[in-house]
Formats: C-alpha cells, sequence, structure tokens
C-alpha cells in the first residue's frame, strides 16, 4: 500500500517535505508479514516507512523528513500492534531501516487474559548523526502478569509475629535476590499454609522477617495420588520428581525392580527432596510431596493400605483405566525401561492391580509416570 505525497514512497521511505508520504514492503528483513502505513505532515512534510518489523529479532524502520510521519504493525501471529511515531531532525533524505535486536527493542506479548497487546515507541532520528533512540510506552509496562512475591521454605513451624530464616533460603534472599528491609515475601514449611512476611533486616547467613498472616490456598487435588516407578537415569530422574510434584502427587516411591537401573541412596534420596521444594516454591503447593525409601515391586504392590483403585502401566496390555480413576484416592504404578517382567505383572494382578496400556508406543518412564499423574489430576 502507498500513499502519493510531494516527496513519493519508494518502500524505504522518501520526502522531500511538501506533502509526506509513506509505503511498505510487506515484512522486510526476517519480517513476519505486517503492514505499515506513513503520515506525514507538519510543517516541513516528511515521509515514513516500515520495510519489515520482527518481533523479537528486529525491526527495519525507515524515516525521513522534517514534520514527522508514523508506521504501524500488526503481527497476526501473537497478537501484538506496535506503532511508532517518527520526528526528522533533518529535511529531506531517506533511511533503509536498521536492525534493532531484542537488546534494543522490546516488545510485550499478549497474555493468555488478553488477545492484544499495544506497545508505543516513540521514535527520535538524527538524519545527521543516524542516532536512532527508542523509548517503550504503552498500557502494558514491565510485566504482563502481576509479580508473586519470592517464596521461600523452611523447616520451621512459622506462625505470625517475628522468625528468622537461615540456610540456603536465606542465603539466596540475601546474596542472589539482594533483599532489602522492607521487601514483601511468603514463608511456607509444608504443613499446607503459606505466610505472607516482610524483610526486617538481612544480614549474611541469615534474614530477619516479620510474618504478617496465616493463609490456606487450596491448590493440593481433592485426593490422594500416589506413584511409584524405578527412577531412570540422570537429571530425567530430577525432572520426573519435579513434574510429579507440580501436578499434585502427594507421594512417590522409587521401585526396585527385575529391570531396574537406578537405585536411590540416601544422599540421591536427599536431592530429590531438594528438587520437591524448589518445584513447591514455583507451582504454589503448600504440601510437599513426600518420597519414600527405595521399595522391592513385590513387597509395594502386596501392601494392604494402598487405595482400592491401583493400577500398573504395562505396554501391550488392553485393559482401560477405570472410570474412577482421578475421581478418589489411586495409586499408579509405572515399570522400568523394559518394562516389568511377567512375573512382576502376575504378581500385581494377583494383588487386584488393573493392568492398563498407554497406547501404542513405548514411553519412557518419567513420560509414562506424568501421563497418568495427567489423567489422574484432569479426573480423565
Amino acid at each position: 500500500m502507498a500513499r502519493r505525497g510531494g516527496g513519493g514512497a519508494t518502500g524505504r521511505g522518501g520526502g522531500t517535505g511538501r506533502g509526506g508520504g509513506a509505503a511498505a514492503t510487506g515484512a522486510g528483513r526476517g519480517g513476519i508479514g505486517g503492514r505499515a502505513t506513513g503520515r506525514g505532515g507538519g510543517a516541513g512534510g516528511g515521509a515514513a516507512a516500515a520495510t519489515g518489523m520482527c518481533i523479537g529479532v528486529g525491526a527495519g524502520i525507515g524515516a525521513a523528513g522534517g514534520g514527522g510521519g508514523g508506521a504501524e504493525y500488526v503481527c497476526p501471529f501473537v497478537g501484538v500492534t506496535i506503532t511508532a511515531g517518527m520526528d526528522g531532525a533533518g529535511g529531506g533524505g531517506s533511511a533503509s531501516g536498521g536492525d534493532t535486536g531484542s537488546d534494543n527493542m522490546r516488545c510485550s506479548r499478549a497474555s493468555s487474559s488478553s488477545s492484544c497487546c499495544r506497545v508505543g515507541l516513540a521514535m527520535g532520528v538524527d538524519m545527521r548523526s543516524s542516532s536512532v533512540s527508542l523509548a517503550v510506552t504503552g498500557a502494558n509496562r514491565g510485566r504482563i502478569l502481576p509479580q508473586m512475591p519470592d517464596r521461600f521454605y523452611t523447616n520451621s513451624a512459622l506462625t505470625p509475629g517475628p522468625a528468622v530464616l537461615q540456610g540456603p533460603e536465606a542465603h539466596h534472599l540475601a546474596t542472589v535476590l539482594r533483599a532489602k528491609a522492607g521487601e514483601r515475601i511468603v514463608l511456607f514449611n509444608g504443613d499446607g499454609s503459606e505466610y505472607p512476611a516482610e524483610v526486617v533486616s538481612v544480614n549474611r547467613k541469615s534474614v530477619a522477617v516479620q510474618v504478617l498472616a496465616l493463609e490456606q490456598p487450596v491448590r493440593e487435588l481433592p485426593f490422594r495420588l500416589q506413584m511409584a516407578a524405578p527412577l531412570p537415569k540422570g537429571d530425567r530422574g530430577d525432572y520426573l520428581i519435579e513434574k510429579l510434584t507440580e501436578l499434585g502427587v502427594a507421594d512417590f516411591t522409587p521401585l526396585r525392580t527385575g529391570r531396574s537401573v537406578v537405585h536411590p541412596r540416601e544422599a540421591k534420596l536427599e536431592r530429590l527432596h531438594r528438587t520437591v521444594i524448589e518445584a513447591s516454591k514455583q507451582c504454589g503447593r503448600n504440601v510437599l510431596m513426600r518420597i519414600h525409601d527405595l521399595t522391592d515391586w513385590p513387597d509395594f504392590c502386596r501392601r494392604d493400605n494402598l487405595p482400592r483403585i491401583k493400577t500398573l502401566a504395562h505396554v501391550g496390555a488392553s485393559d482401560a483405566l477405570p472410570p474412577d480413576f482421578g475421581k478418589a484416592n489411586v495409586c499408579a504404578a509405572v515399570g522400568p525401561e523394559g518394562g516389568f517382567t511377567d512375573e512382576e505383572v502376575a504378581i500385581a494382578r494377583h494383588s487386584g492391580w488393573i493392568v492398563v496400556g498407554l497406547g501404542p508406543r513405548i514411553l519412557r518412564v518419567e513420560t509414562a509416570a506424568i501421563m497418568l499423574a495427567c489423567k489422574a489430576a484432569s479426573g480423565l
């Protein structure tokens, strides 16, 4: 689209200062296919054009003239509109458009609660020095979502009043985040409640806080979900524990089976417990998922304190999940790489377990466990 003015428009923006003009080449270098409109005006006229704007990668903007122009870009993929007002310091001329990377131009993406986010750019162009300055303005400054107070775990009892945070959590708050007196944080200790607090003083090894209240948000599943599986190798075990924590699993039991490889000892279990804490800090849970000691599969599946609904995922099984899966207390088990042996499956069936399949593909241990947890958490 081009609108003829005194200086004409060639797609990069040019004008001699009589009536203004503008054009857009569509998607410029690395662009996504936007549109640009130029608005000439002012005492000296002007022209402006966008050679294409690539959100988060670069923007090519050309401007020329004295009076001013404007460019607007609408990205249909991420729901972002960018408008730019341009003032030329000199008369006449053209600019082919410079790449401004993510360090020089920031734009806000639409959040899940809004379909479009507008970002205004105030641009000053000095044609003599070829310097460009950008300032981001608009309705959504900074974060799109409100910032939640940082959460910190303590294994001490908490009540409204003075408290002291120590250990790794105090180090993170004092040294890494450089907290100052008066900042708000949230404490939790796994008892199901969370405790908004205010920093009083900060030392190298401890942070004194004032607990302001006791709150009990509902973030746990309405039933107890237990999971049992041999730990996968390497960091995949930490990933499994992290995701099960986020999904609301109450208990995890690492299994020793005929084909399992990883048999965690005390140090490994302590590391997994720390993973639970970090995941709980992130997802907002105030009840820590409990990690039990390593247990042999025959002993585990014969326990009399397991819930009525017990499912075992096994390759090749044809049974479907029971209709009340995810509606009452449930225990789910996943086998190791290579699966349960036929004897282990027979022990489970004899003990009242429902042997179910998870589709025609062979899943990794962590994938199968997360899939079962998702199905239970969503009531499917």
